[in-house]
């Protein structure tokens, strides 16, 4: 089974997917940006959560891993992407529009 990874904007972002994932039977790892100043090397932590879930191993078939903004989202999406195709991840940018048009997302 291909693994997920869903990049999402936010805490209410996650515990929406985390309760879809749960209705459909998903197994899924939330690694909440918004939880940042708790850790102290957060890019080792986001490293050590990307490759224990890509062991055969974890029990996880979906990560979510939210950030703290739809820009955040964006920049850790390119900053990985090498890494998401080279892994073969599936990979799902979710992000919501607050009120702009798809135009101006793109314009960002």
């Amino acid at each position: 089974m291909q693994k997920v990874v869903i990049l999402c904007e936010g805490k209410k972002d996650s515990e929406f997917l985390r309760e879809i994932l749960n209705i459909l039977g998903k197994k899924a790892k939330i690694f909440d940006q918004n939880e940042r100043y708790k850790i102290k090397n957060l890019k080792f932590c986001e490293n050590r959560e990307f490759n224990k879930f890509l062991q055969n191993t974890s029990p996880y078939s979906v990560l979510v891993k939210s950030e703290a903004g739809k820009q955040k989202a964006i920049k850790l999406l390119v900053s990985i992407l090498d890494f998401l195709i080279d892994n073969n991840l599936k990979t799902i940018l979710l992000l919501d529009l607050d009120g702009s048009t798809l135009n101006n997302l793109e314009k960002k």
